[in-house]
């Protein structure tokens, strides 16, 4: 379940220097998660902010990112982790 091509923000991102992006949004379980992976792909930490997204989980879709974000490395979290 990964997206076919990975958009240009992640390679943008790497090449300004930065090493972690964190996302949130709509949906969590295809906009928000094929970005983290491609994020991961190019070899930048990714961190999903779970309580800052909503899913679609059409089909088990839900299950299917999570799955993916454990085989890629994308870390998940909720926005409260971001102060501690």
């Amino acid at each position: 379940m990964t997206a076919p091509r990975p958009p240009v923000w992640p390679g943008i991102c790497a090449n300004a220097g930065l090493a972690r992006v964190f996302l949130a949004g709509l949906a969590y379980d295809y906009c928000v998660g094929y970005s983290a992976i491609d994020a991961r792909l190019l070899g930048l930490a990714a961190f999903v902010l779970r309580d800052a997204c909503r899913a679609i989980d059409l089909h088990g879709s839900v299950a299917a990112i999570d799955a993916e974000f454990a085989k890629t490395g994308v870390t998940v979290i909720n926005s409260a982790e971001l102060s501690a």
